[in-house]
């Protein structure tokens, strides 16, 4: 089974234990997810508003350009990340 951390701000954040994912068709665990803590959780949200200023003054061109080339890092690294 998978353990996931969650990405805050730039940083991986280790939270107080995990919660279990299942596959609502079969009922079976198929990974875990970090608990967050109350400040994570804040801190996320803030960083989210904070990110979402800075996105939503760039250019719809750039925007794009930013996905595709997110795009094509994921597939390179596609192996990895399951």
């Amino acid at each position: 089974m998978q353990y996931y951390h969650s990405f805050i701000n730039g940083k991986w954040e280790e939270g107080e234990g995990f919660f279990e994912v299942t596959n609502p068709s079969n009922g079976e665990v198929i990974a875990a997810v970090t608990k967050v803590k109350l400040n994570q959780m804040k801190n996320a949200i803030d960083s989210a508003h904070v990110a979402f200023k800075i996105w939503s003054k760039k250019l719809a061109v750039e925007r794009s350009r930013l996905l595709f080339k997110a795009a094509e890092k994921t597939r390179e690294k596609a192996a990895e990340i399951g």
